[in-house]
């Protein structure tokens, strides 16, 4: 198996965003146990979208809190 193929397949993004199948869940985690390089690169993409995500949040409007809270009573 090409494992470096596989890396640019996308399936390591639909795992990670939860959009592989049941079937591709499994081979996927079947092969990460026999190829390190697979988690590496499933830490590496978990890791930029997180990043991605902090530099690009939107903090709530003023007043979000309270206006859940009073929905909530």
């Amino acid at each position: 198996m090409d494992i470096e193929e596989y890396i640019r397949s996308g399936m390591i993004e639909s795992y990670a965003l939860g959009l592989a199948t049941g079937a591709e869940r499994a081979e996927f985690e079947l092969l990460m146990a026999r190829y390190p390089e697979l988690r590496i690169a499933l830490s590496d993409f978990e890791y930029q979208l997180e990043a991605f995500a902090l530099v690009h949040e939107t903090p709530p409007p003023a007043g979000m809190r309270e206006l859940i809270e009073a929905r909530l009573k």
